[in-house]
């Protein structure tokens, strides 16, 4: 015998909320509160109830799409993304903009362009776009082009006039500061490179030097690790001048820590940035900076589906998620 398909008065009826409700969950969930939509989702779960997102997508005459969009860069010095060793960051946003997208009418589609200029027919693809990792104020003009709502994530803080989810990167600065300072730290080594070419490392480095001063500690900055200064930075991290370091990201940390004579032990505090899982593989893992890449997109996506469902106002609206400490 056939199962009868399960369908949204059936789903309304078991979470005990009427049908409108369930169709508000799917189409606009900022209108229904937290508690009403968890106890529809998990009515939904437990039926095995999908939205037809086909079918609502007729009903709107759009795409029934959002569109996550990543810019190639190439023609970068240096650029996490290329690195193999970053692959769980993206994995990470794609996690977070699950959450939203899965609960939705609206499909999330992942595309990359291979430049700013060709990119406007994107507006005939899909109803929303949230710009991945823009960096430069060019990525952001593009994405604000296409003519469709946007919201333009991470590395944002400083973009006046655009829809933006950011990450606040000199607060990451101060919590690297503020972490060697609790260790009982006094003279400390701050590692980084390509402060020209990738403004948040000078966004890491004004937080972490402005912290540093506020509370008195003592800090050499050595500015490129990343390009050429790498055995001098195992040497000075190695030499007992100092009794503290933070580097601008894990991955410099890692590549100091293994020529230098505490690799082992970390006889002195050391602080990373971005929380690589790889830490845990350590003999002795190194506290770092989590800036909750899930958690930025998770909240891109919200933002989004506001302005998709017309309940905000199209005014820039700004979102910044703060990073913590990862012990």
């Amino acid at each position: 015998m056939k199962r009868k398909q399960v369908d949204r008065n059936r789903v309304a009826e078991y979470a005990g909320v009427s049908s409108a409700t369930v169709s508000r969950v799917y189409n606009h969930p900022e209108s229904v509160s937290e508690e009403k939509r968890q106890l529809v989702l998990r009515a939904a779960r437990t039926l095995g109830y999908r939205p037809n997102k086909s079918a609502s997508q007729l009903r709107r005459k759009g795409t029934g799409t959002v569109m996550l969009l990543e810019f190639e860069k190439p023609q970068r010095s240096y650029y996490w993304k290329s690195l193999q060793v970053f692959n769980w960051f993206y994995a990470d946003v794609i996690y977070g903009l699950q959450e939203v997208f899965d609960s939705s009418m609206f499909t999330l589609q992942l595309r990359r362009a291979e430049n700013l200029q060709d990119i406007r027919h994107l507006a005939d693809e899909a109803d929303g776009i949230i710009g991945f990792d823009v960096d430069r104020p060019e990525e952001a003009e593009a994405v604000c082009s296409i003519g469709v709502p946007y919201v333009i994530a991470h590395h944002t803080a400083g973009y006046e006039g655009f829809h933006r989810c950011s990450t606040d990167n000199r607060r990451g600065g101060h919590i690297q500061a503020e972490y060697l300072h609790q260790q009982g730290c006094r003279r400390v080594l701050y590692l980084t490179g390509y402060l020209d070419a990738v403004y948040p490392h000078r966004e890491r480095l004004d937080g972490f030097l402005s912290a540093a001063q506020g509370i008195g500690m003592e800090t050499a900055v050595l500015e490129h690790v990343l390009e050429s200064d790498l055995p001098a930075a195992q040497q000075m991290l190695g030499s007992g001048t100092f009794d503290g370091a933070a580097a601008v990201n894990d991955l410099t940390l890692l590549r100091v820590l293994q020529g230098a004579s505490l690799q082992e032990s970390h006889t002195i505090p050391v602080i990373g940035y971005d929380a690589m899982p790889v830490r845990d593989l350590l003999h002795a893992p190194f506290a770092s900076v989590d800036p909750l890449p899930r958690a930025i997109y998770r909240q891109a996506g919200k933002m989004i589906m506001d302005l998709l469902s017309g309940k905000a106002e199209q005014d820039p609206r700004i979102q910044a998620v703060e990073p913590v400490l990862s012990p």
